[in-house]
């Protein structure tokens, strides 16, 4: 188990019934382009493996933390079409030029609420479904 990184604003999503409840509500289809906001532990991520079989659907999972991306790249190992990003959604986002619309999933730090919304708003008309859990 991680210990949570309070400059980062970490906490871990647990609950299973919201995690599911995240990912049903995203409603992922075939040729989809999905952003997962910090993976961490791979809470979602773990969820998208399991219900979301479209391999030819494209993930973008993005994720700050240094310490996670080995475990989530071995959990996404067997899926060629989930690239794990090691980086700032506010700096990789601004960037970020898919070649059609996108959907947005996260679990986001209260404290960067406002920053990351902020960048997403500046991708409106590229985004078709936003589906984020934003903590107290």
């Amino acid at each position: 188990m991680y210990k949570l990184t309070k400059s980062l604003g970490q906490n871990f999503l647990v609950n299973k019934g919201i995690k599911g409840l995240m990912v049903e509500s995203l409603q992922v289809k075939p040729n989809d382009v999905v952003v997962e906001i910090g993976a961490g532990t791979g809470a979602l991520t773990e969820i998208l493996l399991s219900q979301v079989n479209i391999m030819d659907t494209e993930f973008f999972i993005v994720e700050y933390d240094s310490r996670f991306i080995n475990d989530l790249k071995n959990l996404c190992s067997s899926k060629s079409n989930f690239k794990i990003i090691n980086q700032n959604i506010l700096d990789w986002l601004p960037v970020f030029t898919p070649d059609k619309k996108f959907k947005i999933i996260g679990s986001l730090p209260y404290y960067i609420t406002s920053p990351i919304l902020h960048k997403i708003i500046k991708h409106v008309g590229e985004i078709t479904t936003c589906v984020f859990l934003i903590q107290k």
